[in-house]
């Protein structure tokens, strides 16, 4: 046959036919999402005009556990034969973003591999010129070094199990300076290597001579048991980085001049236990410091304390700044008037903040609620999001009157949330448009809450004591959205017909408003004129 090109993607196919050896011509093999295919057989040496080989697996799992034994599969030991190879990829990516919690997402965007090991010999593929990753192993031909040879690799690499590499010498070998189309890089150790107290000078030496291109835009270093960074991340040899992200290199102090990188516009810190302090030299001295950063990332910081003042001028161009799991910090620096979006979790030490009026978006996850009080000079605010306050029961006084700008509020996992405001008096918002409420056992009722005329969007989400929705529901001239999932609680909707403007109404899991809400049901008049009703799955109604 002479086919050349054949994709098999998105089929249940658990091992390719034999046939397939035979296709002399083929010169691209696609077998995306094939998460049932666990090895390719050792024919597939046959295939010697085979360029591009794809087996990657990229998606927004919804259930994450029982997925995870099935993404594995090996290579052919003899894939070292297809010489023509120009691609292969086995890449695994997952977008966690909508499935965890708030205080639990972590940044997968990164790709996972889908490769138990890499096959020995690898190297002889000297046309190579994307490899998605390459696993490390002890066995004979399976070490880093092999990448010496594949000299046009380009776009992304991901190294993963580098534990295995116990001679520096290997690394230096590898010789990822000299592959100048590269232009992203992960170096991956095991998570639990970073408890291994034998192998962090070992890992030192190793990183070091793992120096990248100079051409190199973004880097990734994970679960690194050394204590110190390699020289190259601060010498200035790799002046064309933009993004930067540590995961998990919990032996390392201090942090590189990061600053003295011109074009670095991302920076994600995650997972450096050891460090107390955020000093002056962050920043640099006698210099501008981070002249293009938009985006900073600090979690999982046990112990930093202080983050002093910064200088007027530095990180200039800051938009968002996200800080997790640092339980110990007390205070933020003076930010620039560019930053926009502040999101801060986990971090019960913190309890107030500097002036900051340029703030639109703000979400705060498990803090002190006295940190709530400091919130009314946020003017310029429209998206509000506030989570897991374990004993908040309402917002402050008058904080809603002074966030005359807030277009977007949401309550999640509020455990003593009883009502809104303090003054249980919404109606004054005349720019609110969107309002969850999400996880909060012990918000009984909307009854009595006068929610304003602009609201566009009320979700409300697994409150299990919820009763009530507004009694006065029908003046809200503008509402379009409403969804209740999950409130066993709620038997019946308010006794006036539902807003004019509903496009969408959907309840789910709410088995007594279930059944009043169906054609010909008690509540059904209520509701008849809205386009589009949604019952749990079931559309009863839709235009």
């Amino acid at each position: 046959m002479h086919l050349r090109y054949l994709n098999l993607s998105w089929s249940h196919i658990r091992r390719l036919p034999e046939s397939t050896s035979n296709l002399c011509n083929l010169q691209t093999l696609k077998l995306i999402k094939c998460l049932e295919l666990r090895s390719l057989p050792e024919n597939m040496s046959n295939l010697v005009n085979l360029r591009h080989l794809n087996i990657s697996f990229g998606t927004a799992l919804l259930k994450i556990l029982p997925f995870a034994d099935r993404r594995l599969l090996d290579l052919p030991k003899r894939i070292r034969n297809l010489i023509n190879l120009r691609d292969i990829d086995t890449s695994f990516s997952m977008s966690l973003q909508n499935i965890l919690p708030l205080a639990e997402r972590e940044s997968y965007s990164n790709s996972l591999s889908r490769l138990i090991s890499t096959p020995p010999g690898l190297g002889k593929l000297i046309h190579l010129q994307t490899l998605s990753n390459f696993v490390v192993t002890r066995r004979a031909g399976c070490g880093v070094e092999e990448l010496k040879t594949m000299a046009d690799l380009k776009g992304s690499l991901c190294i993963s199990k580098l534990e295995n590499v116990t001679c520096s010498a290997k690394a230096k070998e590898a010789d990822l300076k000299s592959k100048h189309r590269l232009h992203e890089l992960t170096l991956r150790w095991s998570e639990e290597n970073v408890l291994n107290l034998q192998n962090e000078v070992n890992e030192e030496e190793v990183i070091e001579c793992l120096h990248p291109n100079k051409n190199i835009k973004v880097i990734r270093i994970e679960n690194f048991g050394g204590a110190r960074f390699p020289t190259w991340m601060g010498n200035g040899a790799l002046s064309n980085l933009v993004s930067i992200c540590f995961i998990n290199c919990q032996k390392c102090k201090p942090l590189p001049p990061f600053w003295k990188l011109p074009l670095l516009k991302d920076l994600k810190i995650h997972g450096i236990h050891g460090l107390q302090r955020i000093g002056r030299e962050f920043y640099g001295d006698g210099a501008v410091g981070f002249p293009s950063l938009e985006t900073l990332e600090l979690k999982d910081m046990p112990t930093l304390e202080d983050w002093p003042r910064a200088e007027a001028g530095d990180i200039p161009c800051l938009r968002e700044l996200t800080i997790w799991d640092c339980p110990k910090l007390i205070n933020l620096p003076n930010l620039p008037c560019t930053l926009a979006t502040l999101e801060i979790v986990n971090c019960m030490g913190f309890q107030y903040f500097p002036m900051l009026h340029s703030i639109r978006n703000l979400v705060l996850g498990q803090c002190d609620e006295v940190i709530l009080n400091s919130l009314s000079s946020f003017t310029a605010m429209s998206s509000l999001t506030v989570s897991g306050f374990t004993k908040l029961r309402s917002l402050p006084p008058e904080l809603l009157q002074s966030l005359t700008s807030l277009k977007e509020l949401k309550f999640i996992n509020c455990d003593e949330l009883n009502f809104l405001a303090w003054d249980q008096n919404l109606s004054y918002h005349s720019s609110l448009e969107y309002l969850e409420i999400c996880c909060c056992p012990q918000f009984k009722s909307l009854e009595d809450e006068y929610l304003p005329p602009t609201l566009k969007s009320l979700r409300i989400v697994s409150c299990l004591c919820l009763t009530s929705l507004p009694d006065e529901m029908q003046h809200l001239s503008a509402l379009q959205f409403l969804e209740v999932w999950n409130c066993p609680q709620l038997s019946k909707l308010p006794e006036r017909e539902m807003p004019a403007a509903l496009q969408l109404f959907w309840v789910r899991r709410c088995p007594a408003l279930k059944e009043r809400c169906q054609d010909e049901g008690e509540d059904w008049p209520k509701i008849a004129h809205i386009p589009n009703i949604r019952i749990d799955l079931e559309w009863i109604q839709q235009n």
